[in-house]
């Protein structure tokens, strides 16, 4: 407002369109306006003195130094006038900055929870498989095909110094029945560092150990899926079971 007064003082008529009185005391000249027709036109002050005060007309401060009690005192006057208004905007700002927070959380916990499946499949993890060529494929090429051996894996970790951990394993698909119920899954032969290999943690139990596996005990580790379909909510702590490759007994999952 004081670059406004500057600017009048020197011979320029600057028309404001305001909706607040307190902006329109700055102007020597106020005409209010009601649906399009004057409703009055009335001069605001004379010279320095305000009209309807015995006190100077104050002068909008053009310092650097800007009257914040000033500003304050005009922001709350015009929030007192527009209640219903105030309160909308603000309503606006909350659920606006409201909403924006939620889907940043909502993003944070997307990729939280995308990163810990992909950790869980191993993201430094290597599987090595033997392919199984046709027939008349080794015959013309003239090769046979090499089974692997026990003697494979504790190569790898001899002679390949960036591998940390490996574990052994052969597969097939099973029967498993328990009761009257059976659920067919796929059966994993394989070592306890399996799943250290696999970053897989235990709801319940503890992993088979290498004494196990040295005496060929027909123990088992279960995931949900099957517990879920063949136990429901009790826990199969060293329940008999049966596969379609040899009965053994749950010790864990």
């Amino acid at each position: 407002m004081g670059i406004f007064q500057k600017l009048n003082d020197q011979g320029l008529t600057i028309v404001l369109v305001t909706h607040e009185p307190d902006i329109a005391q700055f102007a020597q000249r106020s005409i209010q306006f009601r649906d399009g027709k004057i409703r009055r036109d009335e001069q605001v002050r004379t010279g320095l003195a305000h009209p309807k005060s015995s006190r100077p007309f104050r002068r909008w401060r053009t310092d650097p130094v800007m009257d914040f009690s000033a500003l304050f005192r005009i922001a709350m006057r015009a929030l007192a006038r527009n209640k219903l208004r105030s309160v909308l905007t603000m309503l606006g700002i909350i659920v606006g900055v409201g909403a924006v927070i939620a889907m940043l959380a909502v993003g944070q916990g997307a990729q939280q929870t995308m990163q810990q499946q992909i950790q869980a499949m191993g993201s430094n993890m290597l599987f090595v498989e033997q392919v199984q060529l046709p027939a008349a494929a080794c015959t013309s090429v003239g090769v046979r095909p090499k089974a692997w051996s026990y003697d494979d894996m504790l190569a790898i970790l001899r002679e390949c110094p960036a591998a940390h951990a490996a574990a052994p394993g052969s597969s097939s698909n099973a029967q498993v029945v328990f009761g009257n119920d059976n659920w067919a899954t796929r059966l994993n032969g394989t070592e306890p560092q399996y799943f250290d290999v696999r970053t897989w943690g235990f709801q319940e139990g503890s992993s088979f150990t290498q004494n196990d596996v040295d005496m060929s005990a027909n123990v088992a580790v279960i995931g949900e899926t099957v517990r879920k379909n063949l136990f429901g909510a009790s826990i199969p702590s060293a329940k008999p079971c049966a596969s379609t490759v040899s009965p053994f007994a749950l010790s864990v999952f």
